[in-house]
């Protein structure tokens, strides 16, 4: 709704700008808005034509994922992709799930086809070519959200699948064959979406991303 709302203010402000700034006045005081912060001034007369509390404090939101954009682009090449694959071993019930932390990974296809997210459950059924209803999933670099949404994508479709956490180590002894992969979208592409679409996972997943390359610890403070 809001962002309707803001895509069509903007169309009436490149046609009729006296109609859009009206419109804006009025949204400005909108309960359905909460009360929006706003300050849209003439940068010719630096003269102030709508604004609305533009001076009060207010609790940041998106304006922590532009200052998460800066600090990640700072640190890493907006092409960087992240690769994750899934490898046979020697038990035909258990997988191994090689990852990399990409902050752009679902178990939903819908969210795949929608946002351009990594769909993990289709790397996982190419492994699974016995279409087995109950397997093991041993797995090294995924978020604990990836693990929490995989495990109710397969309860839905009530299947039993258990994950365990190894190392690296452990993992290049259990990998037998790699089975199949997915390259994420370019890092700049993430960035892209999380501000487009305020989305907080990503953002989270992209601060803790750079928190750790530059050493600090994945935590609160270490953010």
């Amino acid at each position: 709704m809001r962002r309707l709302l803001i895509t069509i203010l903007i169309s009436i402000l490149i046609s009729n700008p006296a109609v859009a700034l009206h419109n804006l006045e009025k949204r400005a005081n909108s309960t359905a808005l909460a009360g929006p912060g706003l300050l849209v001034f003439d940068p010719a007369s630096n003269e102030a034509l709508v604004q609305n509390g533009a001076d009060s404090g207010r609790v940041p939101a998106s304006v922590l994922k532009l200052f998460t954009a800066a600090v990640v682009l700072q640190n890493f090449d907006p092409n960087t992709r992240y690769v994750t694959s899934i490898w046979s071993t020697a038990n035909e019930r258990k997988f191994l799930i090689r990852g990399s932390l990409d902050p752009f990974l679902t178990p939903y296809r819908s969210v795949a086809n929608k946002y351009g997210h990594g769909y993990l459950m289709g790397i996982i059924n190419k492994a699974n070519t016995s279409e087995l209803r109950k397997f093991k999933i041993l797995y090294t670099d995924l978020y604990p959200g990836d693990i929490k949404n995989l495990t109710n994508a397969f309860k839905n479709q009530k299947m039993k699948v258990t994950f365990e956490k190894v190392t690296n180590e452990e993992a290049n002894i259990l990998g037998i064959t790699e089975v199949a992969s997915l390259t994420s979208k370019p890092l700049s592409r993430m960035i892209s979406h999380t501000i487009l679409w305020s989305d907080n996972l990503v953002a989270d997943r992209l601060a803790r991303a750079v928190t750790k390359y530059v050493g600090n610890e994945v935590n609160s403070a270490g953010i």
